[in-house]
């Protein structure tokens, strides 16, 4: 993903016009990351964690959507895998009141941190801010 911020010519006339619209993009920028992330985190879920069985119902599609927003802010957070395999592990024996499978929520785990360490340093890398062009309030 390549993504440019491209300055509008006002934010040239002083550095804080051009402060806040790189913020703005940024904050644009985060949210569409974010919403990548989510979506991978919900799809690693649904489809490779399933403690329920509901993988390829689409009525269920948003079974585990509640698990992958608090799972994202774990990993925004910094959370170690072990912290979010018992996360999971919670998830399954308490609120699910299942049989836990400890190992297979240590591999979601590991799956959930390098996916969003993948999708972070994608994001990281690809954000070439590009200076405004034109002279200062020309308008140009």
């Amino acid at each position: 993903m390549d993504v440019r911020l491209h300055l509008h010519p006002w934010a040239a006339a002083t550095p804080a016009n051009w402060t806040k619209a790189v913020v703005l993009g940024l904050a644009g920028l985060y949210r569409r990351e974010m919403a990548a992330e989510l979506e991978e985190l919900k799809s690693l879920l649904l489809n490779d964690w399933d403690p329920i069985g509901v993988a390829g119902i689409p009525e269920a599609a948003d079974e585990y959507d509640s698990y992958a927003f608090h799972l994202h802010s774990m990993l925004t957070a910094g959370a170690t895998s072990e912290a979010v395999a018992e996360y999971l592990s919670w998830a399954v024996t308490s609120r699910m009141e299942l049989t836990g499978n400890p190992a297979h929520d240590r591999d979601i785990a590991e799956r959930a941190i390098a996916l969003y360490a993948r999708i972070d340093r994608v994001a990281r890398n690809s954000i070439p801010i590009e200076p405004p062009t034109g002279a200062a309030g020309s308008g140009a």
